[in-house]
């Protein structure tokens, strides 16, 4: 390809890319060279993997066949013992589940979508609550929630891990009674909750929501110094097909097919 060519394909690339760029996403791009230009361009292939920050080796959700009737609430731990990176990746793993379920429809039925609900909650010290499960946000507006979702302590703040507190107000606020939909949280946590005697509280709280019937999924998050309580990785998650790594390149994929499992719309149909 001659330097004119080049250029042209360069400007070309740069054009359409922007979109998809922008997006924070990550894909893989085929973008062939337009037919429009010289010979010289014509049959030039250019494959790309686009990573949006925190999103390093981290694959969209496959096309899994079902979709989902559960309220889900994604429980992110922001806590200074996670790096801005691992959180980046968090949100940028939970707005693709969560886009992934707000637009699954049946094959056989097109008007099916929708019939999952998403709600945020971040916590460390002291909790947030982001998005309640009873909004009315198109799938477009949840994730641009999602993927804006501040990460980083305010001045006032402490920067502890609270799970205790978080589980409590999931409880509280967001599942406060049992519903005909299944009931499942996505929670973010590198696993170390501070303080020994708020343990008692955390495992209180999830035996609370076992009860109600809510299953929590545990999606560990690296803490910046290796550290985390290995009981609250055995102990948190519903049962240990619920447990996930999120630098797990295909935890997307993952999560979906374990929503599915426990929470398809043919299921509670049946």
């Amino acid at each position: 390809m001659n330097i004119g060519a080049k250029i042209l394909f360069i400007a070309y690339f740069a054009v359409h890319l922007t979109d998809v760029a922008l997006s924070g996403k990550y894909q893989t791009i085929i973008l062939d060279g337009p037919k429009a230009l010289s010979d010289d361009i014509k049959d030039t292939k250019i494959v790309l993997r686009i990573e949006g920050k925190g999103a390093l080796d981290l694959l969209p959700p496959s096309d899994t066949g079902g979709i989902v009737c559960a309220d889900v609430l994604m429980l992110i731990d922001i806590s200074c013992s996670i790096s801005n990176k691992d959180k980046q990746r968090v949100r940028n793993i939970s707005a693709l589940v969560a886009h992934s379920l707000l637009t699954s429809v049946y094959p056989e039925d097109p008007t099916s979508f929708n019939l999952a609900r998403i709600g945020v909650l971040t916590y460390s010290e002291k909790t947030r609550h982001v998005l309640y499960l009873n909004n009315s946000k198109s799938s477009e507006e949840i994730d641009k929630i999602i993927r804006n979702v501040e990460i980083r302590k305010s001045k006032q703040s402490l920067c502890r891990t609270s799970t205790h507190r978080a589980l409590s107000d999931a409880r509280t606020f967001f599942f406060k009674s049992k519903q005909n939909n299944k009931q499942i949280i996505n929670l973010f946590t590198d696993g170390l909750t501070f303080l020994r005697r708020n343990r008692k509280a955390l495992y209180r709280e999830q035996r609370k929501l076992r009860e109600m019937g809510v299953i929590i999924n545990v999606i560990q998050v690296r803490h910046r110094k290796g550290k985390y309580e290995e009981n609250e990785y055995i102990n948190l998650p519903h049962t240990q097909n619920h447990l996930f790594e999120s630098k797990d390149k295909n935890i997307t994929s993952q999560l979906i097919d374990r929503l599915i499992e426990d929470a398809s719309c043919a299921n509670l149909k049946a």
